[in-house]
């Protein structure tokens, strides 16, 4: 039997990193590689069998909304990214 899932954590920043399940770094030990905070939220997501189709997610996984903060406006009125997306980190 096999197990196929990701790893989601978020920093104390809300910096997401994505890890395969088999690739999943030591926890406890974990920091961000972009900007050092620890570990703030983290789950397991278990994809072995497919999306649930009341809630469009696999086991484990959470919808994240992102922070705003990361964005800026500048003088041509585009929107654009200054620094990685956070997100909130949920309850």
């Amino acid at each position: 039997m096999s197990y196929e899932g990701q790893t989601k954590i978020l920093c104390e920043k809300g910096h997401l990193y994505i890890y395969d399940a088999n690739d999943t770094p030591h926890v406890s030990s974990w920091t961000c590689p972009f900007c050092g905070s620890g570990q703030a939220w983290i789950a397991h997501v278990d994809q072995t069998n497919g999306i649930d189709d009341e809630t469009g997610l696999c086991p484990g996984d959470t919808k994240l909304r992102i922070r705003d903060s990361h964005k800026c406006k500048c003088k041509c009125g585009h929107v654009h990214s200054k620094e990685p997306v956070q997100y909130h980190i949920p309850k």
